[in-house]
């Protein structure tokens, strides 16, 4: 049988394929240079939060570093004639790829946990303690300094923290449609504008009313704000510490309940727009992961191929087109993550 004439080479093939490898990793490059740049241009113009980066990000950094060496044994494994060492090594860069996904997961958690969500504000505008809602205890008020909790000019000990935190959990339930007891109330004490709020026939009442709407609404944002300890903000943890809030690239400071850039307290239309302002990091990091995670998800399905492929012994030293391209893939992955990590790291 004579050979077809129109039937390509191996090297033409390999070209070929190369080339449309390049075009689309082209155009994931342009993709993700867009969204940096909106990155860019959002945390200089508007309110930023800064965020510590999950140890889950870390984590699974390590893990696409190290399948994309053992995709490269294998490939050097089947240049040398040594087929069957390649075969789990392969297999071995599927399992780890896996896992860079699993730990991906795990810190965009992390992150939303903290209050990082792919979509939220950053002040906890209907939550804030003393805004609406303030807890009584013994009919003496629990205040608030925006990081701590004082019952008669002491911090709250751990026993009575815990009861409050158990009390706000049923008050919780309560406003979420849950009609059900409350242990302890009357004991604790809620009050709604210096209003007493009442709680009778397992529902809560307002000068012989069940709470509005809204009012429960501000109820489940005050008491989960309690719960979760964040305070007056929508982000989990201590301001400075956990998390800092810049305006048009520049530190804000936060003391007594009030904010600061430098030593000039924020005027009213900046705390207006404070209110306003939504978590763009977090929108942006969501970004990252999940059109990451989409790429991600492609390379995967690429490793088992490779990996079936491999099984079947269908890669010699002579022709092993597939696993090239298939590397190739994986190793801009690997990159593309160590940018988008090193990129978060050093401007967050």
């Amino acid at each position: 049988m004579s050979k077809n004439p129109n039937q390509l080479t191996l090297e033409q093939q390999e070209k070929v394929k190369k080339n449309l490898l390049w075009v689309s990793i082209f155009s994931i490059i342009m993709l993700f240079a867009g969204i940096t740049s909106g990155y860019i241009v959002s945390k200089g113009s508007d309110f930023w939060v800064d965020i510590k980066v999950p140890n889950q990000f870390l984590i699974s950094t390590v893990f696409i570093l190290i399948s994309s060496l053992a995709i490269y044994g294998a490939s050097r494994f089947i240049k040398l004639k040594k087929e069957k060492l390649a075969t789990p090594l392969i297999g071995f860069a599927l399992i780890i790829g896996l896992g860079f996904g699993y730990f991906q997961y795990q810190g965009f958690m992390t992150m939303s946990a903290n209050g990082n969500a792919a979509r939220g504000g950053i002040i906890n505008v209907d939550g804030k303690y003393g805004d609406f809602y303030n807890l009584f205890y013994n009919n003496k008020e629990i205040s608030f300094d925006g990081y701590t909790y004082f019952y008669q000019g002491q911090e709250l000990d751990a026993d009575l923290k815990s009861r409050m935190n158990v009390f706000c959990t049923e008050l919780f339930n309560v406003s979420n449609k849950k009609e059900q007891p409350i242990s302890n109330y009357g004991i604790f004490m809620l009050k709604y504008k210096n209003e007493p709020v009442l709680h009778l026939n397992n529902r809560l009442e307002i000068n012989n009313f069940s709470l509005s709407p809204e009012q429960k609404m501000r109820l489940k944002r005050f008491t989960q704000s309690i719960v979760s300890g964040s305070g007056d903000f929508v982000m989990v943890g201590k301001y400075g510490e956990d998390f800092t809030i810049n305006y048009a690239n520049k530190p804000v400071t936060y003391k007594n309940r009030k904010f600061y850039q430098g030593e000039k307290e924020f005027s009213a239309y900046l705390i207006n727009q404070l209110n306003k302002a939504q978590n763009k990091t977090g929108s942006f990091v969501f970004a990252f992961v999940v059109v990451h995670g989409l790429h991600w998800l492609a390379g995967i399905i690429t490793l088992l191929v490779l990996f079936i492929n491999a099984l079947k012994r269908k890669y010699t030293q002579e022709n092993h087109i597939g696993l090239k391209i298939g590397s190739i893939y994986w190793h801009f992955l690997g990159i593309l993550w160590v940018y988008l990590y090193t990129f978060l790291i050093f401007y967050r």
